[in-house]
């Protein structure tokens, strides 16, 4: 059964995803949802930034999603209700 670590370790492989990256959402519209182990925030957890494979390293953007797992999650939750 494919996994967070899986889909991380195939696209390390197939889209040039960074080390630092933790893939952990995959939006289907070219988006993967990532844990960005480079920037940490206050609470010593990683920030959620977005990686779209097939754009370069020099051109991604890592834009902010969630400050932490925590929000991003609570934030899917709330979105379903």
């Amino acid at each position: 059964m494919p996994d967070a670590i899986w889909y991380t370790l195939t696209e390390r492989k197939e889209s040039d995803l960074p080390m630092h990256l933790l893939v952990i959402y995959d939006t289907g519209e070219d988006e993967l949802f990532c844990l960005d182990f480079n920037h940490v925030g206050n609470k010593k957890e990683p920030k959620v930034v977005s990686f779209i494979p097939g754009i370069s390293l020099e051109n991604q953007q890592y834009k902010v999603i969630a400050n932490d797992f925590g929000d991003f999650l609570l934030d899917l939750v709330q979105q379903e209700i």
